[in-house]
């Protein structure tokens, strides 16, 4: 979990408001960091009976939006190495969520399929990430959130030159 203490910036660093942030106050990275952290606890918490980390969850809904896609397309939509990949199918697949089906024209091939156990957990994790983001969001307009999903995809489309791919999903929008 995240840590509790708060790091905002101040003039005299004393103990009741913090350490003196320096360069970090104005760090964009530091900052997705910290909000990173904030949502992810909070993601974890709402969904812990269902054990759904957010790269199993965003496997499971972009199985359960796109039936038969391949593991490989699926990798690259969470943009994580096909190798790991098998890990989260394997995982889905034992918790009865997914089903893995070799493609005739190609048995290297596994097409991925949600159950029907695996769209209702999607539908009710849907649900709670509502919730979830509405607590974590809730100070903000539609529009200020839409803002933010703007900068957010303009930031992970960012060729840095490292080799590293940009994904786009559905609409233009990344898992």
């Amino acid at each position: 979990m995240a840590s509790d203490v708060e790091l905002t910036p101040s003039s005299s660093g004393s103990e009741e408001t913090g350490p003196e942030l320096g360069f970090l106050a104005s760090s964009v990275g530091y900052h997705l960091k910290r909000a990173y952290l904030r949502v992810y606890d909070d993601f974890i918490v709402t969904l812990a009976d269902l054990q759904l980390r957010p790269q199993v969850f965003s496997a499971l809904s972009l199985i359960a939006d796109n039936p038969g896609i391949i593991q490989s397309a699926l990798a690259r939509a969470l943009a994580i190495e096909r190798s790991n990949i098998v890990l989260i199918i394997d995982d889905l697949v034992g918790r009865g969520w997914v089903t893995r089906n070799a493609v005739p024209r190609d048995r290297r091939i596994y097409a991925l399929h949600a159950t029907s156990a695996g769209r209702k957990c999607c539908r009710i994790a849907v649900e709670r990430i509502a919730e979830h983001e509405k607590r974590m969001l809730g100070a903000m307009t539609s529009r200020e959130r839409a803002a933010l999903l703007g900068v957010l995809n303009r930031v992970g489309m960012v060729d840095t030159g490292s080799g590293a791919q940009p994904v786009q999903g559905r609409r233009g929008e990344r898992p």
